[in-house]
């Protein structure tokens, strides 16, 4: 994207047409000067010295919780359980409408 010398004016233009959005000069204005704002953050956090940290490939410290199926393996919700406030249900199965 070519930019000119009043900043990023073309990319607002650009981004609008990709987006499908009619924007006024104003919006684009407005849009413009976020964009530069978000820009000069960015550019802030490059600054910052991260050569002391482990890079972390997941933050939610979740654990695979799966079990093996079958009977009296630990499965903690029983079919009776879960067909227990079924609206609809016939022969142990729920019944719903038809997809296709």
């Amino acid at each position: 994207m070519k930019r000119n010398s009043s900043g990023s004016r073309l990319d607002i233009d650009h981004l609008a047409r990709l987006s499908n959005l009619k924007l006024s000069k104003s919006e684009k204005e407005d849009l413009r000067r976020d964009l530069e704002s978000t820009i000069e953050y960015i550019k802030n956090l490059k600054e910052i010295d991260v050569s002391a940290l482990k890079p972390s490939y997941q933050s939610t410290n979740l654990k695979n919780v799966s079990f093996e199926d079958g009977e009296g393996k630990g499965l903690k919700l029983t079919k009776e359980d879960a067909l227990k406030n079924a609206a609809h249900k016939k022969d142990g199965y729920f019944i719903v409408k038809r997809v296709l």
